[in-house]
């Protein structure tokens, strides 16, 4: 996304970048994809949502998908 914004390309999901991040989301989520079974039930909005993060829901994702790269 930062390549995107800086102007310097485009998001490519088959880069190294973005491996890492889809790998960092699905190891820590369960090996799971989809919203509603990795928390266990379905948001009626964006506020439900919002609310439910500011409360700490889904911090193990956000704290892996936040965490320093460490370079190969």
């Amino acid at each position: 996304m930062n390549r995107v914004k800086e102007g310097i390309g485009k998001v490519e999901y088959n880069s190294p970048e973005a491996t890492e991040a889809i790998d960092r989301f699905l190891q820590s989520a369960g090996f799971e994809f989809e919203c509603s079974k990795i928390v266990g039930r379905k948001f009626e909005n964006t506020a439900d949502h919002a609310r439910y993060l500011r409360n700490g829901g889904c911090s193990k994702i956000i704290e892996a998908l936040a965490a320093p790269v460490i370079p190969s």
